[in-house]
């Protein structure tokens, strides 16, 4: 099972999605993400062309950390600073761990 969590600016849940655990983490978020704009924070495992082209479309830009034979880029310190938070969001998780 995998747990897809949307947080607002404030650190509220604003979206959540549930999934077995052999589904794309790409297609996870295809629901909750619907209506939505801005920035997303999330991990390597939301990499993929198509899915940024889609998202991008839709008006929502997706800030992850790189892969090892990717490119560097340039990041603002607001996005660098809210990319760490989803970090300490995965080791509250990680903590609450049953």
């Amino acid at each position: 099972m995998k747990l897809h969590f949307i947080f607002n600016d404030k650190g509220s849940i604003a979206r959540l999605s549930i999934t077995p655990a052999d589904v794309d983490d790409r297609k996870g978020l295809k629901s909750p993400i619907k209506d939505l704009m801005g920035k997303m924070f999330g991990d390597r495992g939301y990499l993929g062309e198509d899915f940024f082209k889609d998202l991008w479309s839709q008006g929502i830009q997706m800030v992850t950390k790189i892969r090892k034979n990717m490119k560097n880029k340039l990041i603002s310190l607001w996005d660098r600073f809210y990319l760490n938070k989803r970090m300490t969001v995965e080791t509250i998780f990680v903590l609450w761990d049953f």
